[in-house]
């Protein structure tokens, strides 16, 4: 009797409790982001009520800490209480360590259509056409929550290094990139007013 009338779902909502926390660290080696992203999170997070398993992943630039809560937590609280723990870790972070960003593992965003453009045009233009024309007009339809937009080719500037002449200066290649990285900045650098409007700089 139980089994005959036990309601069957084609799509069931079923939420797995587990969290993801991942913090990028630019311009570090693995054995750095283990040591200073990846372990303190893993020590402070595997105290948390509920834990079954917390494992990481630590590679250069990136720190991905997977939490596996036992089946039957709540999923919202459980994200509640690791953004908790996360912030008493964040202080002792690297300054160049980005905000951590804590997800929880969901169903029901994971996609379930996907669709490919081809065409004569460039990898470029084809790239340009799905973000700024058939994105806009998916996002627009009834019962759409998001649309990604992936592969194609986009705008990069590419710096060859000449190796001989940066050992006759003493440099490095993370040199070179830590003063392009901090010279192409976006600084706020105030308003200007013209009439009723005014602009931000």
């Amino acid at each position: 009797i139980s089994y005959s009338r036990m309601p069957v779902e084609l799509m069931a909502n079923v939420e797995f409790p587990f969290v993801t926390v991942i913090t990028a660290y630019p311009g570090a080696g693995p054995e750095e982001v283990e040591t200073l992203i990846s372990k303190p999170l893993e020590e402070q997070l595997s105290s948390l009520p509920r834990v079954r398993r917390v494992y990481s992943t630590s590679q250069e630039g990136a720190s991905i800490v997977s939490i596996e809560f036992v089946l039957g937590t709540n999923i919202d609280t459980a994200v509640a209480d690791v953004r908790q723990r996360v912030d008493l870790v964040k202080p002792t972070f690297p300054r160049d360590a980005t905000e951590p960003s804590v997800a929880k593992f969901d169903f029901a965003s994971m996609p379930i259509m996907i669709l490919g453009m081809g065409g004569r045009a460039s990898g470029y233009e084809l790239r340009q056409l799905a973000e700024n024309i058939v994105k806009p007009r998916f996002e627009r339809v009834d019962g759409v929550a998001a649309v990604n937009v992936s592969g194609g080719r986009t705008r990069e500037i590419r710096i060859e290094v000449d190796q001989d002449r940066l050992r006759a200066l003493g440099l490095s290649v993370l040199e070179i990139e830590d003063t392009l990285l901090g010279e192409n900045l976006n600084i706020p650098s105030g308003r200007i007013r013209q009439g009723d409007e005014e602009f931000l700089v």
